[in-house]
């Protein structure tokens, strides 16, 4: 996976995360988008435990660059 697809997943899950936290402000939900969100969340998440690990240890990079 290049940094360019990684942003790309990013902000695609961004997208999704905002788009079910609205259907769950307006009640207009089920289980399963509260676990899209969860599932959503978690992916968030790893990108995140991901880009702090690389930040602490460049020599561990997952990425290739382009």
């Amino acid at each position: 996976m290049t940094d360019s697809q990684r942003q790309a997943e990013i902000a695609a899950l961004k997208r999704m995360a905002e788009g079910h936290r609205k259907m769950i402000e307006s009640m207009l939900v089920d289980n399963g988008a509260l676990m899209t969100l969860i599932e959503v969340s978690e992916a968030l998440n790893y990108h995140r435990q991901l880009d702090e690990s690389e930040r602490r240890k460049p020599q561990m990079k997952v990425l290739k660059q382009q």
